[in-house]
């Protein structure tokens, strides 16, 4: 089938879905209850709360310093400031959002590629971040780390990609920061240069939509809780510029 590793945005101008624009890697859009990673190589959709009708919630990390801040977006566009946090280490690689947390509280995943650790936590409605668990011996490799709500399960699942190997994996998540192995893939191109969770089905759940831009093709595939890839649609002649893709 198969293959990537998640570009993030070019340093340029990006449109603020429904609001303004800003620039470089800070943010890259903001929809309601949508919030963003950023200064990362990958930035991440970071849904924080889970009530339709809570405000969205941002989260800023600035790696070098290892700092993070948490603010509130009102209705109105304005941003105000919940907290920060002076002590993160400077060596994550990947924020990636998700149902992960029992709490009811959306959370995200950290993953340190340098260490091969990951760490679950989740972020209250008044923007305080919580710890769940860390997780060991992960593999050193992953390049894209894409969470989503593939099949029926109380919590996301996540599929990583290592993209040298052509190599992927599949997990569960248990809502306490455990993860459960489902499958690997063994036989994904090695020249994905995206991949995103998008909604495929009436019922809610995400398919995993995959760009090369050197082949400009583009695949939608459905991930089954027995790690069965199924593909939906296959795209060939798409541009082969695109520098990122933004679920809406």
């Amino acid at each position: 089938m198969y293959s990537q590793n998640t570009k993030v945005c070019r340093r340029s101008f990006l449109k603020l879905a429904g609001s303004a624009s800003v620039v470089g890697t800070l943010l890259t859009q903001i929809t309601p209850e949508l919030a963003y990673a950023a200064t990362l190589p990958h930035v991440q959709h970071l849904p924080i709360s889970p009530s339709a009708y809570s405000p969205s919630r941002l989260l800023f990390y600035d790696r070098t310093a290892g700092h993070s801040e948490t603010y509130m977006l009102d209705s109105s566009g304005s941003l105000h400031f919940l907290h920060n946090y002076n002590n993160w280490r400077t060596s994550w690689n990947s924020i990636v959002s998700g149902n992960f947390s029992y709490t009811g509280n959306t959370g995200f995943l950290l993953y340190d590629r340098s260490v091969g650790e990951g760490e679950f936590e989740f972020v209250t409605p008044d923007g305080q971040i919580e710890y769940l668990l860390s997780n060991y011996g992960w593999r050193t490799s992953w390049d894209s780390i894409v969470s989503g709500n593939f099949f029926n399960s109380p919590y996301d699942q996540i599929l990583f990609y290592s993209r040298n190997a052509g190599y992927a994996q599949a997990f569960t998540t248990d809502g306490y920061g455990n993860i459960a192995f489902v499958r690997a893939f063994s036989n994904f191109r090695t020249s994905w240069d995206i991949i995103k969770a998008i909604k495929i089905t009436k019922n809610g759940y995400d398919g995993l939509l995959f760009y090369d831009s050197n082949a400009g093709l583009g695949e939608i595939y459905a991930l089954n809780a027995n790690g069965g890839l199924t593909l939906l649609t296959y795209y060939p002649g798409w541009r082969t510029s695109w520098d990122e893709i933004v679920v809406l």
